[in-house]
């Protein structure tokens, strides 16, 4: 390839990833996907990693993931000190909620992404501690990235209730807090506006508007942080 293409595709490449850091990563997360990229890149790491543990208001539950995730070299992927080049081969090969109350602990298995690591945590319970909000990073193949969250239900079995907030945003959204006992607010990313989506979790409903809405009080999330982040394990394999 001659150097001018070269240069070219390597300013692609690194305004993908510069575009994907800035979907508002936090710097654990950063960590975790760091163990993984930018340097074995021609053999395969793999990073068990625990999520920050959140324990709900009323102290009766506490929430954490334990999440596999790999990526898989190749003869010809070369590393910068940061990233493994060509931005493929990730995958999360198994992820789980492990809740636990005064008496006992259970696991919930979630499928397997074979196309993306997955930064998983719980940010914030309702303050009924019903119900819980977990924030998804997303480090796709190809490199592009994306903010998801989803809603579980802990008194039915850590359901999860299927709403999506910026779910058709470029890159996803933002989690911003309850603005009532049973709302939450979420900042979607759009390129050349500002837009938000209200969780109604009465309803089980989601509501798009243009502005960010005028409530009473502050808004707020809910629940304590009670462990870190934390890598488990982290292993290495030949080609």
């Amino acid at each position: 390839m001659p150097i001018t293409w070269k240069i070219i595709v390597y300013a692609v490449i690194s305004g993908v990833i510069s575009c994907y850091a800035n979907v508002g990563l936090a710097q654990q997360e950063k960590d975790i996907i760091r163990e993984l990229e930018g340097d074995n890149c021609q053999s395969s790491t793999e990073v068990t990693y625990r999520s920050q543990q959140l324990t709900s208001p009323d102290s009766r539950t506490s929430v954490y993931f334990e999440v596999i995730l790999r990526r898989t070299g190749k003869t010809g992927d070369y590393g910068d000190g940061d990233y493994c080049y060509p931005l493929y081969n990730r995958k999360t090969r198994k992820r789980k909620i492990v809740a636990a109350n005064f008496t006992s602990s259970r696991n919930i298995e979630l499928p397997p992404e074979n196309e993306a690591y997955v930064v998983m945590k719980p940010i914030s319970f309702s303050p009924d501690s019903r119900y819980v909000v977990i924030r998804e990073d997303y480090a796709w193949n190809g490199g592009d990235g994306e903010t998801a969250h989803r809603i579980f239900d802990t008194e039915n079995n850590y359901q999860d209730l299927s709403l999506y907030p910026c779910q058709d945003s470029y890159g996803g959204g933002e989690y911003e807090g309850f603005i009532s006992p049973s709302e939450i607010l979420f900042s979607c990313y759009e390129p050349m506006s500002s837009d938000f989506a209200v969780v109604n979790l009465e309803h089980y409903s989601i509501q798009r508007i243009s502005r960010k809405p005028v409530v009473p009080e502050s808004v707020q999330s809910y629940g304590s942080v009670s462990a870190e982040f934390a890598v488990i394990t982290k292993q290495f394999f030949p080609r």
